[in-house]
Formats: C-alpha cells, sequence, structure tokens
C-alpha cells in the first residue's frame, strides 16, 4: 500500500511540473490555450541539481531514480516563453540558495508580482527537483525542472504518455 501511494505521489507531481492535460483535444479559444502548459526550452549550464525519487516510482515512470546535470527545462501557463525563460534564469540564481519548500525572495524588476517557491520532493525521494512562480491575482505561471540529460523530445514523450519508452 505505501508502495502505491509513493508512486501516485510521484506520478501526480510529474504531471504538475511537466504539464499533463486531462484532454488531449486541441484548445477551442483562447482562454482555454492559455490554460495550457507549454514547454518553452531547455536552459542549459543552469545550477547543479541532484535529486531522486522512490526506485518504484522511478521504474514505473521509465525514469532513473536518481537524476543529476545542469539542464532545466521550462514550462508556461498563460505567460509568454520569452518571458519564462529569461526569468527562470534570474530564478534558478534563487533557487540554489533555498530550502525545498521554500520561497524564494527577490528585488528583481522582473520578479515583481510573482511568487516563486522551490519544489520538495515526494515522500521517499531527496533534494528538490525544480520550482514553480506564480503571478498574483492572475492565471499566470511558469515551471521549471531538471530532469537529468533527458532531451526536451522525451520530456514531452514523458509528458504525453506517462512513461519513457524502454531502451
Amino acid at each position: 500500500m505505501r508502495g502505491v501511494l509513493m508512486l501516485t505521489t510521484v506520478a501526480a507531481f510529474a504531471a504538475f511540473m511537466l504539464g499533463l492535460e486531462a484532454s488531449a483535444a486541441p484548445a477551442s479559444s483562447a482562454t482555454e490555450a492559455q490554460l495550457r502548459n507549454t514547454f518553452c526550452g531547455q536552459i542549459r549550464n543552469g545550477p547543479a541539481n541532484d535529486w531522486s525519487i522512490p526506485r518504484a516510482a522511478a521504474r514505473q515512470l521509465g525514469l532513473p531514480a536518481r537524476l543529476r546535470g545542469r539542464t532545466w527545462t521550462v514550462l508556461a501557463r498563460g505567460t509568454p516563453c520569452a518571458f519564462a525563460m529569461r526569468t527562470t534564469r534570474v530564478v534558478l540564481r534563487l533557487w540554489s540558495k533555498t530550502r525545498p519548500g521554500g520561497l524564494m525572495r527577490s528585488g528583481d524588476r522582473a520578479l515583481r508580482g510573482w511568487i516563486c517557491g522551490k519544489e520538495r520532493t515526494p515522500t521517499g525521494g531527496r533534494g528538490s527537483p525544480g520550482g514553480s512562480c506564480l503571478y498574483l491575482g492572475v492565471g499566470r505561471r511558469f515551471s521549471f525542472i531538471q530532469l537529468g540529460s533527458l532531451p526536451l523530445s522525451q520530456i514531452k514523450r514523458l509528458a504525453a504518455t506517462g512513461k519513457l519508452p524502454a531502451g
């Protein structure tokens, strides 16, 4: 039972961070399009990160249990990708100084009106996979996650299917 709970927690976390949508149907209006997550790109040579998820959950997702690297994948919802990519570079400088579950504080003009936090790893893991920033009063946000050496194409496949292909 505990393993199922951990797996559910990791899957829910992966869905949140990777932007899985309940429906794969295309957006029928601008409002619906703004509610979908968009993969903006990857930032290479960001801060080094080393985090892990429980082995059973990693096996289920087709991921290694330990993820390390300096490449960060950026997602946005209701926020232009150019802004999300540029601002994530600023936030990553704060991210490495913040404890998991903590808020990042900055006097940077680009972050006025934004609340940014460092994510916690799901139960049974260690470290922090990334973080999210939310704009006050409006449904705008962007997130960033470090998934080892996975290229953007494989991350998109993981988001679409919930699992990386074997091999």
